[in-house]
Order: structure tokens, then C-alpha cells, then sequence
């Protein structure tokens, strides 16, 4: 599927992404060196953490992208998305 179908795929039931953490496209690729989309982090039928993510936001999902001596993020303290 590509990015844009993907986006577009999601946004059918989750309109509003205004709300949500982190954006949903980027220039820079995704871990796997594919373009961020939502399925970067969120696989579409299931997952084993909560909010259907790839991997545990209060340990490793974040350090796949982002640089862990930046500090904390809002996730890492507790705030549920």
C-alpha cells in the first residue's frame, strides 16, 4: 500500500489527527527505511501494547526514530494517548 493510502486508509475512521501524539507523515523514513505513516507505529489489526503500537512507549517504540538524550517525552510520563 502506499503512503498515501495508508494515511487516507486510517483517516476513515480516525478523522481528526489534530489530536493525535505524534504526526502522521515525515520526510525522514520510518526504522525500517520505508516512508513514516500511521503503520510505522500502529500496526492496523493488532498489536501486543496498548494503542495497537509496535513496541512499549514507556521503553523502546520512541528510541526507534528520536534521540533518547533529548529528555523525556509527555508518553514516558505517564500520559495515555
Amino acid at each position: 500500500m502506499k503512503e498515501r493510502s495508508i494515511e487516507d486508509q486510517c483517516r476513515k475512521c480516525h478523522a481528526d489527527t489534530s489530536k493525535h501524539y505524534h504526526k502522521t507523515s515525515s520526510d525522514r523514513p520510518d526504522p525500517t527505511g520505508r516512508p513514516l505513516t500511521c503503520t510505522s507505529c500502529h500496526p492496523p489489526h493488532a498489536a501486543k501494547y496498548e494503542g495497537l503500537l509496535i513496541r512499549d512507549v514507556q521503553r523502546d517504540l520512541c528510541i526507534q526514530c528520536h534521540d533518547p538524550s533529548m529528555g523525556p517525552m509527555p508518553h514516558a510520563q505517564g500520559a495515555k494517548r
